[in-house]
């Protein structure tokens, strides 16, 4: 009998992480392009634009290499 391993994600977690990064990388990407460092967010707190972008990958990367729950 198989074990069940703890810390992979769901389906339903890396599309969500698939969507945030992407989001983030959009954001990113768009300022970016508008030759600017940084962005409000919604609270009025500055982003630094590459953060955004680093994140986005980050999150993109850990919703396609992560592993899958069994």
């Amino acid at each position: 009998m198989r074990q069940k391993r703890s810390g992979g994600y769901s389906k339903k977690q890396r599309m969500a992480l698939g969507f945030v990064g992407v989001f983030f990388l959009f954001l990113g990407s768009v300022t970016l392009y508008e030759n600017r460092l940084s962005y409000s967010n919604y609270w009025g707190g500055s982003v630094f634009t590459p953060f955004a972008v680093v994140f986005g990958l980050l999150f993109v990367s850990a919703a396609f290499l992560a592993r899958k729950e069994t």
